[in-house]
């Protein structure tokens, strides 16, 4: 068994962070959404104006901070590690960065330490229903277990393999993504799509358009369905069978092992809009949600394929503020190929996409094998003394 201190004993600094001067511009401002599945979320924080609002040195986020989502059920306690140098960032006040002593813990091992207590700090918060907070001096008192600096090194080394073949499949999947949004501007916005040079331009009301394409609203060309039994924070579980899909763009909330509300496959995927977020996605398993999460398919009437319809609407419409969407979406035009052109482009990409799904599922395996080894390695049950591993210079 390891030495077991107190999370004040090992931290030079605990604080939450700032209250933002949003702007379009500025600097990098974390919030809980930002915190999901051990991972910091860029895409979901929002910026502040320095110049309205300073933001001390201290609360700029460092190399090895770890962030801990401090308020509200079903968000509290949400643990993540920052593992860049180059973010310059910072939290809002619903998140409390925790940065360890470099001189009396290993930064990466702390990360996990305290995200193998997680659940623990999960339970910490105090308060009313939907009010609740996480006070620092309780998060001081959380303990965790303190081997050797050797043993702190090749327990980092061995779980952030794990994370660097996650982060490595994640990167693909991004490439991959961007290389179907760029063929779908060449063909559909730029118009250069196979045999573009023999089809004639013609009017429309979104000006120019190859000649048998029509311009419809969306609501025109696609059929919403129904999620089925709807889910929320208190009807999932940390495992489970069924995915059940949120409003965010990391996608999910939980799990249940009821039936899923609809059979998401490789061969008949489902695109999913979220009503609030305007995020959009698009579906290859069987899954649930929660209220506000909206499916849909090609509307048989007007069919084209449907990876051609996902890239067709997905960036049609943004968040502007927490209100239904959807009746605004579904009035967006929308440039429509003939379905001979839809099925080329869905065809060409089909192969891409199905390769994302398949990265995704090796990410959710690798990091269902490192939460299995992350107790296990952190409690002293798996003995690392004697194993010669190579410690990485991001974990010495």
């Amino acid at each position: 068994m390891y030495q077991v201190v107190k999370l004040e004993n090992v931290i030079e600094y605990i604080s939450r962070g700032v209250t933002p001067a949003y702007a379009e511009e500025g600097i990098t401002v974390l919030n809980q959404k930002c915190i999901r599945d051990h991972r910091i979320l860029l895409e979901e924080a929002r910026k502040t104006d320095p110049v309205v609002k300073r933001i001390p040195e201290d609360k700029f986020i460092k190399h090895s901070d770890v962030l801990i989502n401090s308020t509200g059920v079903g968000t509290l306690g949400r643990v993540a590690q920052n593992k860049r140098r180059d973010l310059e960032a910072t939290v809002d006040g619903h998140v409390t960065i925790v940065r360890p002593d470099a001189k009396k813990v290993n930064g990466s091992y702390f990360g996990y330490a305290l995200i193998s207590v997680e659940g623990l700090i999960e339970r910490m918060g105090e308060g009313a229903t939907g009010q609740t907070e996480l006070s620092r001096q309780r998060l001081k008192e959380v303990e965790i277990p303190l081997p050797t600096i050797k043993i702190q090194q090749k327990i980092a080394a061995i779980l952030s393999a794990y994370d660097d073949l996650i982060e490595n499949n994640l990167r693909r999947i991004k490439i991959l993504e961007e290389m179907a949004q760029n063929l779908y501007r060449e063909w559909f916005v730029k118009f250069r799509f196979p045999g573009h040079q023999k089809v004639k331009m013609v009017d429309s009301p979104l000006g120019k358009i190859p000649e048998g394409w029509e311009v419809l609203d969306v609501t025109n060309i696609v059929e919403r369905h129904s999620p089925g039994k709807l889910y929320d924070q208190k009807t999932v579980y940390a495992g489970g069978s069924v995915p059940v899909l949120d409003q965010g763009r990391s996608g999910v909330i939980g799990y249940h092992n009821d039936a899923p509300g609809l059979e998401g496959s490789e061969e008949n995927p489902v695109i999913i809009f979220a009503n609030h977020t305007c995020y959009q996605r698009i579906i290859h398993f069987p899954f649930s949600a929660i209220q506000n999460v909206i499916p849909f398919y090609p509307n048989p009437e007007k069919y084209r394929n449907i990876y051609w319809l996902h890239y067709a609407t997905k960036d049609l419409i943004s968040f502007s503020d927490y209100k239904g969407h959807w009746p605004e979406y579904m009035r967006k035009k929308v440039v429509v190929p003939s379905p001979q052109v839809a099925e080329e482009f869905g065809n060409y990409i089909k192969e891409n996409i199905l390769l994302c799904f398949k990265l995704q599922k090796k990410c959710k395996n690798l990091s269902g094998t490192r939460d299995l080894l992350l107790p296990k390695l952190i409690s002293g049950e798996l003995d690392v003394s004697k194993l010669d591993i190579a410690i990485p210079e991001a974990n010495a």
